[in-house]
């Protein structure tokens, strides 16, 4: 999903600088000249010239420019908070076990990670996070109030979360989270075999895992598949798209994906085996269903191998780019929008479940919905 570049700001041969001057119109150039100008005028006229940061004025500049695109997927981090975001693309995290992103000014909870500290206390996806510790983090950056979250294991944190016009704090232990993304199990309905697949996260080995699980549960001639995608963020494209040809052996686009140009461009499943040709699929999703695992929803619901059950999953329908600079910022840009095979679009939509079931505190009702699918 991200393709990381190396860029040396002091280095005006690199590759990259090279061809942003090259493709560049001469428009574009004169747009930029009152930047330009007023950046050399304070370099060179200014009267406190010398106390001037010069690093930190570069951030801030690029950081003012971004924060007026108003997309929040799209944001520039400085050395420390770029740090911390390379950081949670890993799978060994200690902290609470939380996917966060900023949303309307508002940091809102995206998925809860399985059996972290978090989800065992109750935080769940859509929550707002108002203050840390009892300071009001509304306003802060995301990298900056993750930092505050973040923590050594064993230590406490507290966390105030808004949801809907309730406030709840919690108190919570940070622990070592070490991310499994794929968990699997034989479930009984009567005489019944069923498999049961938790994919997490669509991480850099989870079609390894994920075909692991398959080859482990077929020894047990289930009578199909129950996939759970409840609460997972997303993660590596190549990795769902991958994972959504081990339904079909129907190859084709296991979805679509519109540039800036407005090009839609299909992008292709690979010709491999798929072991779970036929069987009787049910997925499961919910509102901290995200990014990657509405792109598996959404295509087979659209290749109609699959029933869905459980919520309207987040609404995550866009794909970013990295780019990490030796001077230690980190640049995430949207690049793409992604649409289901049928061409549903997915960002600020979601994916709408075939059967919508709610859960309660006290049972699995989404789970228990889809045992009765077989």
């Amino acid at each position: 999903l991200h393709q990381i570049h190396e860029y040396d700001p002091a280095d005006p041969s690199t590759i990259v600088v090279e061809k942003i001057i090259t493709n560049t119109e001469k428009k574009n150039r004169e747009d930029l000249a009152a930047f330009l100008h007023a950046w050399d005028t304070i370099h060179n006229n200014y009267l406190y010239k010398g106390e001037i940061d010069k690093q930190d004025l570069e951030f801030g500049a690029i950081k003012g420019f971004i924060d007026r695109l108003d997309d929040v997927y799209t944001t520039f981090e400085e050395p420390t908070e770029a740090e911390a975001f390379l950081t949670s693309l890993t799978n060994e995290l200690e902290g609470i076990g939380i996917m966060m992103e900023l949303i309307d000014d508002k940091i809102v909870v995206i998925a809860p990670i399985k059996q972290a500290p978090a989800e065992k206390i109750g935080i769940k996806a859509n929550d707002e996070i108002i203050k840390v510790n009892q300071e009001d983090v509304r306003g802060q950056t995301l990298q900056a109030v993750a930092q505050k979250i973040q923590g050594a294991a064993g230590t406490e944190v507290e966390v105030t979360i808004k949801r809907g016009n309730t406030t709840i704090d919690y108190k919570i232990i940070r622990a070592a989270i070490k991310v499994s993304t794929v968990e699997s199990e034989i479930l009984k309905k009567g005489s019944k075999k069923i498999a049961y697949i938790s994919v997490i996260t669509f991480g850099k080995n989870t079609f390894a895992e994920f075909k692991e699980a398959i080859n482990e549960l077929e020894t047990q001639a289930p009578s199909g598949y129950i996939i759970d995608l409840r609460n997972n963020p997303g993660g590596y494209l190549n990795t769902v798209i991958n994972m959504i040809s081990l339904f079909t052996k129907e190859k084709g686009s296991a979805l679509k994906v519109r540039f800036h140009n407005n090009e839609i461009e299909g992008l292709e499943m690979p010709d491999i085996e798929a072991p779970l040709e036929g069987k009787k699929i049910v997925i499961l999703v919910n509102e901290g269903s995200a990014s990657s695992s509405e792109i598996m929803a959404g295509a087979l619901q659209d290749f109609e191998i699959s029933t869905i059950i459980g919520t309207q999953t987040f609404g995550k329908g866009t794909a970013q780019e990295l780019t990490e600079y030796t001077n230690g910022g980190l640049l995430k840009h949207t690049v793409a929008e992604w649409l289901t095979p049928n061409g549903r679009i997915i960002n600020d939509n979601g994916i709408t479940p075939d059967i919508i079931v709610e859960n309660t505190l006290e049972k699995d009702k989404q789970l228990e919905a889809a045992l009765k699918e077989f």
